[in-house]
């Protein structure tokens, strides 16, 4: 996604947008999409931990939800700090190309 808005970067660039200001959009919505993803990722998790839980019978009684929950709120986690990082590589990377260097 920042590959095919790296003009648009340039542009705001261009008429005097500071790198806080146009860093924003991107970072929020990376945030938003990791914190999703890590969302995805525990659904996932908790319908095949229900589904292990049915097919095979005392498989709850190993189970400490306590930690179950911690890997949920670290999957979310995990998703959003990759996410971030990703994208502030990424457009701190295109905010330092000349405009040669675009193309």
């Amino acid at each position: 996604a920042l590959f095919s808005q790296r003009f648009l970067i340039r542009s705001m660039q261009l008429v005097g947008a500071k790198s806080g200001f146009i860093q924003k959009p991107f970072l929020a919505r990376s945030l938003y999409y990791g914190v999703l993803a890590g969302l995805f990722a525990s659904a996932g998790l908790y319908g095949l931990l229900r589904f292990a839980n049915n097919k095979i019978e005392d498989l709850s009684a190993l189970q400490e939800m306590d930690k179950i929950f911690i890997l949920f709120i670290s999957l979310l986690l995990i998703g959003a700090l990759i996410g971030f990082a990703s994208t502030y590589r990424a457009i701190r990377k295109y905010l330092k190309l000349s405009l040669d260097e675009l193309y």
